[in-house]
C-alpha cells in the first residue's frame, strides 16, 4: 500500500515538474523573441536615423522591411514606420518604428516601438 500511495504521489510531482519546464521554455521564447525585436527596431531607428534629410520621407522608407536575421528569429515579422514633420518646429521629424510578429495561434501579435527626433543640421 505504502509503495503505492508513493508511486502515486511521485507521479504527481513529476507531472508538475514537466509542466514547470514547459512553461518556463515557452517563457523564454517569449523573452527571446521581444530582444530580438528590439533588437532589430533599433538597427532599423538607426538606419533612418542616418540618412539624408530630404531622404526622410514616408514615401522613401515605405519599402523597408525586417532583416533576413529578423525573419529567421521571429515569426512573421512586420515593421511600420511612420515619419511626422513636427507642425511647430520644420528642421524636426518625429519617426517612430513598430515591429510586430505572430506570437502562438489565438495569441495577440506582441509589438515593440521605438520613437525618436530627428533635427535639421
Amino acid at each position: 500500500m505504502e509503495m503505492i500511495v508513493a508511486s502515486v504521489l511521485l507521479g504527481a510531482v513529476m507531472t508538475a515538474s514537466v509542466q514547470m519546464l514547459v512553461v518556463g521554455s515557452a517563457g523564454r521564447r517569449a523573452v527571446e523573441q521581444r530582444q530580438t525585436a528590439l533588437q532589430e527596431a533599433s538597427n532599423l531607428m538607426e538606419h533612418l536615423a542616418a540618412r539624408p534629410w530630404d531622404d526622410l520621407t514616408p514615401q522613401a522608407v515605405a519599402a523597408v522591411q525586417p532583416s533576413q536575421w529578423a525573419r529567421q528569429a521571429l515569426s512573421q515579422p512586420s515593421v511600420e514606420i511612420e515619419i511626422v514633420a513636427s507642425p511647430d518646429d520644420p528642421a524636426a521629424k518625429r519617426i517612430a518604428v513598430t515591429l510586430d510578429w505572430q506570437q502562438g495561434s489565438g495569441r495577440q501579435r506582441p509589438r515593440v516601438q521605438l520613437v525618436s527626433w530627428r533635427y535639421r543640421r
